[in-house]
């Protein structure tokens, strides 16, 4: 009978710690390197998430070269190079959201809006939620935003920002209230630019 105790005992508290490496503890950050490659040419940018409430945040930098010859498939490299020098003090952070088990995220139960609003909200308003803060200490507002929609065929929503006047070089930390989801002030700090491999 006492070994059926201590193996029941054994077992709930194997159960137990399994269960709680599973809950993501607020504001817990992963990073990563990102490769991005296009036209024999690669480049690594940093990948940031922070874990929120059963919510990812995923930011990344996206080098502008690798934007630019996205936009612009039929320029070869030094007409990508040539439009770089004009826009090289722009940078782009791309921002996915995901909720842990899939669900839409632009539901009422997340947003306490209604969806449509919900849909609004990313596409136009939510840039006002952004500001990069250079290391010199400039803060800078958030200059545009592009919503892409996927219409719920991937389980997360992802918008592209534009940030205006960063000198080249400078490392930036973008700042997001988030208004939408209600998680309070979330910090991405990149340490380093895009690096051209």
């Amino acid at each position: 009978m006492d070994i059926l105790k201590k193996g029941i005992a054994g077992i709930a508290v194997i159960i137990f710690f399994l269960s709680c490496t599973g809950e993501s503890k607020k504001g817990e950050l992963v990073e990563k390197d990102t490769m991005y490659q296009l036209k024999e040419r690669g480049w690594t940018s940093r990948s940031m998430t922070r874990l929120y409430e059963g919510l990812s945040y995923k930011a990344t930098q996206v080098p502008v070269p690798f934007y630019l010859a996205k936009q612009f498939p039929e320029k070869d490299l030094r007409e990508i190079d040539s439009i770089y020098q004009t826009v090289k003090t722009e940078r782009i952070v791309e921002i996915n959201f995901e909720q842990e088990k899939g669900k839409d995220l632009l539901e009422e139960t997340f947003t306490r809006m209604d969806y449509e609003s919900g849909v609004k909200y990313m596409a136009f308003e939510i840039q006002k939620d952004f500001k990069a803060i250079t290391q010199s200490g400039d803060s800078i507002r958030c200059s545009g935003v592009t919503f892409e929609r996927n219409f719920k065929l991937a389980p997360y929503k992802k918008v592209l920002l534009y940030f205006e006047g960063v000198p080249e070089g400078e490392s930036i930390e973008i700042l997001y209230e988030d208004l939408l989801f209600g998680n309070g002030l979330i910090r991405f700090q990149f340490t380093d630019p895009p690096i051209a491999l």
